[in-house]
C-alpha cells in the first residue's frame, strides 16, 4: 500500500487591539488509498491465485500545539463566524 500525505500548517492573526493574538494549526488532510494484494488457494492438486484489492480514505486531523493556543483559535474562529 503507498500513501502519500501533506501537512498544512495554518497561521490565524488578528491585529486589531491588544495583544495581537495569533492561532497555529497543523493539520493532516485526508488521504485516499488503494491497495492491491494476491490471494493464493490451494487444495490438494489444485491451486489458484487471484489478485484483489480494496480502498478507502485516510480520515484528516488536527494536531494540538499548546493548550494556551487552543485557547486563542477558538476565539478568532468564533469571531471569523
Amino acid at each position: 500500500m503507498e500513501v502519500e500525505a501533506s501537512i498544512h500548517f495554518d497561521t490565524m492573526l488578528r491585529f486589531s487591539g491588544s495583544p495581537v493574538l495569533m492561532c497555529l494549526q497543523l493539520r493532516e488532510e485526508q488521504v485516499p488509498y488503494r491497495e492491491i494484494f494476491t490471494v493464493s488457494k490451494s487444495a490438494g492438486s489444485q491451486s489458484s491465485t487471484t489478485r484483489k484489492g480494496r480502498q478507502g480514505t485516510v480520515p484528516g486531523r488536527e494536531f494540538a500545539l499548546h493548550r494556551a493556543n487552543s485557547k486563542v483559535c477558538s476565539l478568532l474562529l468564533m469571531a471569523e463566524e
